[in-house]
């Protein structure tokens, strides 16, 4: 083979494994539980979710309360828990929660259906 097709194999295969990493997000789902963390990452919150599990997030989600719009997710994801109503989560399944060896994905938005 040529050198070039070596180059294209090559890129190819990089692009294949980087793809997994996105944004990903669920149809509309309920709110079935969740945990706030005292201690581990200075107050993390996960939380699951009925129905179709998105690939790469089948355990669930987590808000990491740092992040400048924790505030908002937050209060949106309680009111959903209170009230039942279905939310669309959005998360980003190459950021998994340290806290678990299941596949917990970092939330990105979070959006009232």
């Amino acid at each position: 083979m040529k050198a070039y097709n070596w180059v294209l194999i090559a890129v190819s295969l990089l692009t294949a494994a980087t793809a997994r990493a996105a944004e990903v997000y669920t149809a509309p789902v309920t709110v079935i539980s969740y945990l706030v963390y005292e201690d581990y990452g200075g107050g993390d919150v996960v939380f699951f979710v009925d129905g179709q599990p998105v690939v790469g997030c089948e355990s669930g989600f987590w808000l990491r309360p740092t992040d400048a719009g924790f505030k908002s997710s937050f209060a949106t994801l309680l009111s959903a828990y209170a009230t039942k109503l279905p939310i669309i989560v959005y998360g980003l399944n190459d950021q998994l929660w340290p806290g678990s060896s299941g596949h917990v994905c970092r939330v990105s938005a979070l959006r009232p259906t």
